[in-house]
């Protein structure tokens, strides 16, 4: 019986430590730290991200990075090493915005496999150049096929720019309301 019992409890932990991961508030990201490679994220990761699971599954934290590459990987290499617990960066939403954030670490160890654990925090919110977009577009190598994107911009509630798309656009549709 004693088995059975401890077999019990560990699936109530196994679950318990899996819903404090998943249902957390703050972006968590599980990471191969010699890759970047992302493992698993929680569903703060994906809102903060703009991205599914197994979109964030097939990047490495180096692609949601605008920071030096190489200074990242040095960050990883040594929080592995348990030499760093935290550091700063800019990260990409999707959106395109970046985002200055905090990185927390903890090494962990998943099926003998070595991991880290990165919490994000104290999101602020940097104003992206155009240059900064386009090269965000370029970097993600995103294909508008036949599509015309419009620009507008707000001052607050009032728009102080748009181009001819948009205007179009609202001629068709002033046009054509259905």
């Amino acid at each position: 019986m004693p088995e059975k019992n401890t077999y019990k409890k560990l699936k109530n932990l196994q679950a318990h430590n899996d819903a404090l991961f998943r249902n957390n508030h703050l972006p968590i990201l599980l990471i191969e730290p010699e890759s970047g490679k992302i493992i698993d994220v929680n569903i703060a990761a994906e809102l903060f991200y703009g991205l599914t699971k197994t979109e964030l599954q097939q990047k490495t934290i180096f692609e949601l990075s605008e920071n030096n590459h190489s200074k990242l990987k040095e960050n990883l290499r040594k929080a592995y090493l348990g030499q760093l617990k935290s550091w700063k960066s800019n990260h990409y939403n999707y959106s395109p915005d970046i985002y200055e954030v905090n990185i927390n670490s903890e090494q962990l160890q998943i099926d003998n496999k070595d991991l880290l654990y990165l919490t994000i925090t104290a999101f602020k919110k940097k104003n992206i150049s155009l240059y900064g977009a386009e090269k965000l577009y370029r970097s993600q190598k995103v294909a508008l096929l036949n599509e015309q994107i419009g620009i507008i911009e707000f001052d607050g509630n009032r728009c102080v720019y748009c181009d001819n798309v948009v205007i179009e656009s609202i001629n068709l549709q002033q046009l054509n309301p259905f």
